[in-house]
């Protein structure tokens, strides 16, 4: 049997009277007044934020038992679970119900289906029910809940929360960002050297990937950062980026769901995104690369660019 997760890192919601009889209470301390009172897309806020808290009990809740009811998606280390699945159903069930004219877009939907679909110009939701599931079926606590609602192909609202932790990450364009009702930025580094670099190693296991893996590491590693991190959840990567908790991320083969919640938290944060040749970071690239500053993101690039 696996080791309990510290009870310290489950959370201070049941505490704090989040939670009752197995659901949860929407708490406006954990969101500025002002984004609620906004006029434009108040709503969705609210909605996004309660399905949020929701799927967030359900995944801490699961989190601890021994089964899981995983399967393999695309390959033998890409996991879907029974808590993903449920999840899923449980915020586009809702979301539909609220906004029925709207699209959805969500990872377990897609493995099923075998595609993603385009982002269009029409209001849509991508949403992660589980992001870290990989961590989850170990009952490693990294794990989160991915919300983002875009309008016109472009991220308005980002809502995160991981349940563990019980930290509640929200943005909404043009208003700022937001760690459980505090404002958040990213960090003021300004050299890679004073950096925490993360990055997500990802699935791919064949000779060519694994060489180009270490390769990209090696060169960072010569730019002697303070430290290479990967914690399994490319989403908290970015919320992680938002608020100073690390200066700078790197990584490819994400998909809509890692990126659109996430993208919204750090560029509201203050935060610059762009791919790997320095073109404008969008919700379909193949690759990201996040930093605190442009002169830090200058230097990956470099290096990146370098090993390829």
């Amino acid at each position: 049997s696996r080791c309990p997760v510290p009870t310290f890192l489950l959370g201070a919601a049941a505490a704090t009277g989040l939670i009752m009889m197995g659901k949860y209470l929407f708490s406006s301390s954990r969101v500025p007044k002002d984004l609620l009172r906004l006029k434009k897309y108040s709503s969705e806020l609210r909605t996004a934020i309660d399905c949020a808290l929701r799927a967030g009990y359900n995944l801490r809740a699961a989190l601890l038992k021994s089964d899981k009811a995983i399967q393999s998606k695309g390959s033998a280390i890409d996991f879907v679970t029974e808590t993903d699945r449920y999840n899923e159903e449980l915020i586009f069930g809702t979301l539909a119900k609220r906004f029925p004219n709207h699209r959805f877009i969500g990872e377990e939907t897609c493995a099923t289906g075998g595609h993603v679909p385009k982002v269009t110009t029409e209001p849509t939701w991508i949403v992660d029910p589980i992001d870290g599931t990989t961590n989850f079926v170990h009952s490693n606590p990294a794990v989160c809940v991915s919300i983002g609602f875009v309008v016109e192909g472009v991220p308005v609202i980002g809502v995160v929360y991981a349940p563990c932790t019980d930290e509640l990450f929200v943005a909404v364009k043009g208003c700022g960002a937001f760690l459980n009702g505090q404002k958040i930025n990213v960090s003021r580094c300004q050299r890679i050297r004073n950096a925490i670099v993360m990055t997500e190693v990802g699935y791919e296991r064949d000779e060519t990937s694994i060489s180009l893996l270490c390769n990209r590491l090696r060169h960072v590693l010569s730019l002697s950062p303070h430290a290479v991190r990967q914690i399994g959840s490319g989403v908290l990567d970015l919320c992680y980026l938002a608020c100073g908790r690390v200066d700078a991320l790197y990584a490819e083969g994400w998909f809509p769901w890692d990126y659109c919640a996430g993208m919204l938290i750090v560029e509201e944060a203050g935060g610059t995104l762009s791919t790997f040749d320095g073109s404008p970071f969008h919700l379909e690239a193949d690759n990201i690369l996040g930093a605190s500053s442009v002169d830090v993101a200058g230097e990956l690039r470099t290096a990146l660019a370098q090993a390829d």
